[in-house]
């Protein structure tokens, strides 16, 4: 819990009775479920949480978690015991970082509906920039999640769809912006046919991705529960 008057104390139980019933191994607060929630947040945070969102969630591999970027949590002590607390991202990002620290491990998580509740103080926190470092700090962390989870700890062939598709997405992407300058600056340049094979490269490679992401969603149904609580009294 925060020190800035933002984190309701009375909600303090909510977030630690599913720990002590043992349905959750961390809880952590909601803000983003539904826009009642979100009164007196500022319309740029609100956009900046709801984007952090979707790419925690690729990152991470908690695909039904929303808002990840609120701190105001609870853990158990054994789950808290198996994290390496001095590899954890010391800064802000650090939510982003135990979330796919957690789903390595298996643990359990689950939402607590709270809203937001905030005053007159205005964030020292420059959007623009933050997003952009959280942004390479989720990719730093989907690439490290893939490979412990998948690779190390228990091989799965998703591995392989991932770094199929990224790769063919990616040449897709180069060759496409190659056809586009030759056609700009090469007279009498073919682009039609090396257009259209750019682009088919790079819907393949998305489509394996996509398959990437499905069996990612698949195993963590397999192997683990997501739970949302709902308290608002």
């Amino acid at each position: 819990m925060a020190g800035d008057n933002q984190m309701d104390p009375r909600y303090l139980p909510h977030l630690l009775d599913p720990i002590v019933w043992k349905k959750a191994d961390y809880t952590k607060g909601n803000r983003l479920v539904h826009t009642t929630l979100r009164k007196g947040m500022p319309a740029w945070r609100s956009f900046g949480n709801s984007l952090l969102t979707y790419l925690t969630k690729m990152s991470c591999g908690y695909y039904e978690m929303i808002d990840p970027q609120n701190g105001y949590t609870a853990i158990s002590r054994q789950t808290l015991s198996r994290l390496d607390l001095d590899d954890i991202y010391p800064r802000y990002g650090y939510l982003n970082d135990m979330l796919a620290k957690m789903n390595v491990l298996g643990a359990n998580i689950m939402d607590v509906i709270i809203p937001a509740r905030y005053g007159r103080e205005k964030s020292k926190i420059r959007y623009g920039f933050y997003i952009v470092k959280v942004s390479w700090l989720l990719l730093k962390t989907f690439v490290w999640r893939l490979w412990m989870k998948y690779f190390v700890l228990n091989f799965h062939p998703l591995i392989i769809f991932y770094v199929t598709g990224f790769f063919l997405a990616l040449i897709g992407m180069i060759s496409m912006v190659y056809a586009v300058w030759q056609k700009l600056f090469v007279p009498g340049s073919e682009f039609f046919i090396h257009g259209i094979l750019s682009l088919m490269l790079f819907m393949i490679g998305m489509q394996f991705v996509l398959f990437g992401i499905l069996f990612d969603i698949q195993n963590r149904q397999q192997t683990s529960a997501y739970h949302i609580i709902q308290r608002m009294k």
